[in-house]
């Protein structure tokens, strides 16, 4: 929708939309299901399911990579941190950028603290297996 993408810019001017918009799929899907932005079809509500199987945690210290997956949520533990309050993202650019789906919009490709997802959150980052 045009006014989400107007307010976003607004609010995110750093943040860069690309041009795919559909509602097929949402970001725990991109993040950790399929990067194909044509053939995805899923909503996947609730991606800890993945963690310690498909993903490692990322030890401290080491260096963020591209193709890290970012897990912002809200709560007092991961495990307590309701299904409105998760989100995540793919590491682009030399782990600087992240790539993620807002909502039911769009694509944007942003900083890390530049989406509107980062307030109040927790992030923790993921490496796939």
């Amino acid at each position: 929708e045009r006014k989400y993408e107007e307010k976003m810019k607004d609010e995110f001017p750093y943040a860069n939309v690309l041009p795919e918009e559909t509602t097929n799929y949402n970001c725990c899907s991109y993040a950790y299901y399929s990067q194909n932005t044509r053939t995805n079809k899923y909503w996947i509500n609730d991606p800890r399911n993945y963690f310690g199987i498909d993903f490692v945690q990322r030890a401290s210290g080491t260096q963020i990579q591209v193709n890290d997956r970012i897990f912002y949520w809200k709560g007092s533990s991961i495990s307590s941190a309701g299904l409105d309050s998760l989100h995540s993202g793919i590491s682009t650019n030399h782990g600087t950028m992240i790539k993620s789906k807002w909502g039911p919009y769009a694509l944007y490709e942003h900083a890390y603290n530049d989406c509107p997802y980062y307030t109040g959150a927790n992030i923790t980052w993921y490496r796939p297996v």
